[in-house]
């Protein structure tokens, strides 16, 4: 324990007050009680403003205490510093590369006056570059030509607009003819219809004059003096807008017109004149010989008419007529022949190049044949036998077909045992079976007569020749007594 007691002489004699104690704890030794620290701890330690560390490069560091109760230096403290073009946040207020002194650039006349460096982070403050410059300035260029003619030094040499003529956007009076205007007094004094221009400054250059009016190569008769030499519409045939009468005839609906003079001393075409016309049928004298609606040998316009369907005239009896001009007006149409109902009588009456054509033109079944209607002979198209099938049923039968529809007939020989509701149907099956479907049999009626020859009508718009058989069915109880099939 013996440095302990020579550390503790050592502060008493360097002024320093110590607490001393009493025995504690027993009887091991007497334990001391002083200032600064506890031998063997260790603490974090910071010498920077609050709030600093932990923020940019700041941070805390730490300290240890000796056997001898004194704290060692903070190491690995690092507290906020001058700002530096670094990319880093030396004084430690959270944002990197401010609060800093930028020098100045290079050039500092003209556009670039004032223009400052700028902080490249990491790579340092690297010097100003024409980018850089023009980022300060956008009037600034590397090397200045006739396109920056603007007053300015723009490219900061001390010297403004090389090479330029005028500056941009400057103006001034212009005139490129030899005569018509005079310069007086930085404006020019003009004659007759020229008149000055106006040059405006452009990269530099002074631009083409525009708007300037230079002297015609010829005078106008317009009233105005064209050539700029102080006198007007010298040697034109007529003045402008000046008129006269024109045309050749009075009569009938002809009138004269009017000559206007033309800018140029020139009569211009006759304007309004009505000549002679070929004559219509309007109650007028359209080609003006002193008589309305006249042909050329004095008789009334006349024209061909048809009223009929354009193809049809021609056809068969079909032929046009004539309109006569009466009073300014067209007549009916005299002496046509137009298309009248097809008729069966060797003639093509509807004029479509067909003689006795078409389907309705004879009735009650007859047939146009030759000039006359005639009814055609009926046409036996299917035929049958009877065969019984539960009952006896015998005979023959005939399918006949003719201009009133078809028929069909039982032969004299025809014979059917009796039966309660007895019917004549067509089937669609060739041994009579029946299936009582719309589709699938035609009902011709009761039967009429148990024997001998008798007739059933095929209803309109039915045929025979789309069932296969004709049967003798017993609807009361729907027993087949006997079928025919039909050939």
């Amino acid at each position: 324990m013996w440095y302990r007691e020579r550390f503790l002489y050592g502060l008493l004699a360097a002024g320093m007050f110590l607490f001393l104690t009493g025995p504690s704890g027993g009887s091991c030794g007497t334990a001391y009680s002083y200032l600064e620290c506890k031998p063997g701890t260790t603490e974090a330690c910071y010498a920077g403003p609050d709030n600093t560390a932990g923020v940019g490069l700041c941070k805390k560091g730490s300290r240890t205490c000796t056997d001898d109760g004194l704290w060692t230096a903070c190491t690995g403290m690092v507290v906020p510093t001058d700002e530096t073009c670094n990319g880093k946040d030396d004084d430690c207020n959270g944002k990197s590369d401010d609060l800093m002194k930028v020098p100045s650039c290079k050039l500092q006349k003209g556009v670039c006056a004032g223009a400052k460096k700028k902080c490249g982070g990491s790579a340092g403050m690297p010097s100003c570059g024409p980018k850089d410059y023009q980022a300060q300035n956008k009037a600034y260029v590397a090397e200045e030509t006739n396109t920056h003619c603007d007053g300015l030094d723009n490219d900061c040499d001390g010297d403004i607009d090389e090479g330029c003529d005028c500056q941009e956007g400057q103006s001034r009076s212009c005139y490129g003819g030899k005569v018509g205007c005079l310069l007086s007094g930085g404006s020019y004094q003009c004659k007759g219809l020229c008149k000055e221009g106006t040059q405006i400054c452009q990269q530099g250059k002074w631009s083409r004059c525009k708007g300037e009016r230079l002297p015609a190569n010829k005078e106008e008769c317009n009233g105005k003096d064209d050539n700029c030499d102080g006198q007007t519409d010298e040697g034109c045939a007529c003045q402008p807008n000046q008129t006269q009468p024109c045309g050749v005839s009075t009569k009938g609906s002809c009138k004269k017109g009017t000559q206007t003079c033309d800018s140029n001393g020139v009569w211009q075409s006759c304007q309004g004149e009505v000549k002679p016309q070929a004559e219509t049928c309007n109650g007028k004298d359209d080609d003006c010989n002193g008589q309305i609606d006249d042909r050329p040998d004095g008789k009334p316009i006349q024209k061909v008419c048809y009223t009929g369907p354009a193809p049809t005239n021609g056809q068969g009896p079909c032929r046009s007529g004539m309109r006569e001009c009466i009073a300014g007006r067209y007549s009916d149409c005299k002496g046509q022949v137009t298309p009248s109902k097809e008729r069966c009588d060797r003639k093509d009456n509807d004029c479509n190049g067909k003689i006795d054509d078409g389907t309705t033109l004879c009735v009650g079944g007859q047939v146009c044949g030759n000039g006359q209607c005639r009814t055609p002979p009926e046409k036996v198209f299917r035929r049958g036998t009877f065969v019984g099938s539960k009952y006896t049923v015998s005979g023959d039968v005939e399918v006949l077909k003719g201009a009133s529809g078809e028929r069909v007939v039982f032969k004299p020989n025809f014979s059917t045992d009796s039966g309660p509701g007895l019917r004549i149907y067509l089937v669609n099956d060739a041994q009579g079976k029946v299936v009582e479907k719309p589709a699938n049999f035609i009902d011709l009626g009761s039967i009429k007569n148990n024997k001998g020859m008798q007739t059933y009508s095929v209803p309109t718009g039915q045929s025979a020749a789309n069932f296969k058989s004709v049967i003798v069915w017993c609807k009361t109880f729907g027993v087949l007594f006997g079928f025919a099939t039909l050939k």
